[in-house]
């Protein structure tokens, strides 16, 4: 096995850390709502059937770079396929839903994926 990329990133509003808020964030995002290319989904942490058990948030999402010159990267369906894993660590909370610190895992290396992902939820 080779040696895995782990970072943390600071977002705003509370990322989802359970089932069930998983469920009542990304309703719109989910298999049936979402473009065939993009899958959104998550694992508990443990074999229970509790939605209240923490989870681990995983994107499946090409990321695609339609103009080199600018840098930008996009999630787009002519994209490269890439995995990202998110995890929230902490929330704090506060105005417009506060900050989450998250650990996040690229499984795949696109350039910039962590934050296109991010992004795209």
């Amino acid at each position: 096995a080779g040696v895995g990329k782990l970072y943390v990133a600071e977002v705003a509003g509370k990322f989802p850390a359970t089932q069930e808020e998983f469920e009542l964030r990304w309703a719109d995002l989910l298999p049936e709502t979402n473009p065939p290319t993009v899958r959104l989904w998550h694992r508990r942490d443990d074999d229970t059937s509790d939605p209240a058990t923490p989870c681990t948030v995983g994107l499946d999402a090409p990321v695609a770079h339609p103009d080199p010159s600018s840098g930008v990267r996009t999630v787009a369906p002519d994209g490269r396929a890439s995995t990202s894993l998110f995890r929230r660590l902490h929330h704090v909370p506060g105005p417009d839903g506060g900050r989450s610190l998250l650990a996040c895992c690229p499984v795949t290396g696109r350039g910039h994926q962590l934050r296109v992902h991010l992004a795209h939820l």
